[in-house]
């Protein structure tokens, strides 16, 4: 019986092990950089961060043109000043339909004649409540998913015709969030979101024979300005004092040391699984773009890979078990 299973086993994990190999050298073919010199791409939500970083990137090692899109003035104008010309800064709300049509026609304006989208990076994005997830209300998740979920549908939608006329390649942020659903409110519900959003997309672009593509980034933790622990504890306290009176009927013993501990436990656990070099998630956008087979997941930092990944496929009663241990919330 032993030998049998051996004689299954081995050869299916030998040639499991062959295709990823030959997969690894396969997908690292890039495209030329004179085949990227006149090759468009719009990135939302640049004013910092991952999006920031990437623009500045692909500025400095691509001849790709780049539109790049910010909420803030002054995300804008610190943007203009470090790139070349090829990239162009447009005002972009993602949350406003008016503002995408509008940053659209702008992005029409300054493309050549018949000239499309070669990529459309979703990059904008906010952080949920990492905190009871008892405390907020509809109208603090419907916040989260206008910005991370609806605000990639929309834009996507909306500049869709300079994607097909570019055969260009779609890029969504989503998260190890949209794979394994960690309780921070909004934030989860609209990273799942997004990657059913980016699957029946990628669907139905099969469906049709097209040749333009969509990829998703799952990123695990990264140490950005969206978890800043000092801005928790004001979001912590601010969503206890608001919260409905019927609610806080159960959680009458919350003091500042149970809102400290709260803050603490977060940051502890950040300190274990995160990592501040968000270079990792601008290498895998960076990919998308410039390789000739890009992937349809990346799966980015080791706790996507090894944790939130992994535990997604557990038995529900394992999942209980370890989120208990990871997220202490009991007043």
């Amino acid at each position: 019986m032993l030998c049998m299973l051996c004689n299954v086993v081995l050869p299916l994990l030998a040639c499991f092990v062959a295709v990823k190999i030959f997969e690894h050298y396969w997908r690292k073919r890039l495209i030329s950089s004179d085949s990227l010199a006149d090759r468009y791409v719009f990135i939302t939500g640049c004013d910092t961060g991952f999006g920031n970083r990437l623009v500045r990137r692909l500025d400095k090692t691509t001849k790709l043109r780049l539109f790049a899109g910010c909420l803030t003035d002054k995300g804008r104008a610190d943007l203009d000043k470090c790139t070349s010309e090829r990239v162009q800064v447009l005002p972009l709300n993602v949350t406003d339909h008016e503002s995408i049509e509008t940053c659209f026609k702008e992005v029409t304006a300054r493309l050549p004649s018949n000239k499309g989208l070669w990529g459309l990076v979703n990059n904008a994005g906010i952080i949920g409540f990492s905190g009871p997830l008892d405390w907020v209300d509809a109208k603090y998740f419907e916040k989260v998913i206008r910005v991370n979920l609806l605000g990639v549908i929309d834009v996507t939608m909306t500049f869709l015709p300079l994607v097909y006329t570019g055969k260009g390649r779609i890029v969504n942020i989503a998260s190890s969030y949209g794979r394994f659903p960690f309780p921070v409110a909004g934030y989860t519900e609209s990273k799942f979101g997004v990657e059913a959003f980016s699957d029946s997309l990628r669907f139905h672009l099969r469906s049709i024979r097209s040749p333009c593509g969509v990829s998703i980034l799952e990123p695990g933790f990264f140490r950005t300005n969206l978890n800043d622990p000092l801005k928790l504890i004001t979001e912590i306290n601010e969503i206890f004092q608001n919260m409905r009176p019927e609610m806080k009927e159960f959680y009458k013993t919350v003091d500042e040391d149970y809102i400290n501990r709260l803050v603490k436990d977060n940051n502890d656990f950040m300190d274990i699984v995160s990592t501040p070099n968000i270079d990792l998630v601008v290498d895998a956008y960076e990919h998308a773009l410039t390789a000739k087979w890009p992937k349809k997941r990346y799966s980015i930092h080791w706790d996507a890979k090894l944790l939130w990944i992994p535990m997604s496929y557990m038995p529900s009663f394992m999942q209980d078990f370890i989120i208990t241990m990871l997220c202490n919330r009991k007043v």
